[in-house]
């Protein structure tokens, strides 16, 4: 099993949700944000997970507001890298010369 798969699969806590968080209910396939799918940089739909970055960085704290974002990152198989968070990290860690995988 991918390190991300594994992750994901545990990523639960243990005391549950607060009444207003909902859990992500299965991985998006493509690029999205840990927890809303497996925090990869370069996951496509239908293709092998890239490498998991083992003494890299891993950005999390990402939700996706509503179940309707999160659906529709899920029907387009990712989400979009105009949305505010990934256009800004994206300039965040090219200002800082990191690359995002």
């Amino acid at each position: 099993m991918h390190p991300a798969e594994a992750l994901w699969a545990e990523h639960h806590p243990p005391a549950g949700y607060p009444d207003s968080v909902l859990p992500v209910p299965e991985p998006i396939d493509g690029l999205a944000f840990f927890p809303g799918g497996y925090g990869l940089w370069g996951a496509q739909p239908g293709l092998p997970l890239p490498p998991f970055p083992i003494g890299g960085i891993m950005v999390l704290g990402h939700d996706f507001h509503s179940e309707t974002g999160y659906a529709a990152s899920r029907r387009l198989g990712g989400e979009r890298l105009t949305l505010p968070t990934w256009s800004n990290l994206l300039r965040l860690l090219a200002a800082a010369g990191i690359a995002p995988d």
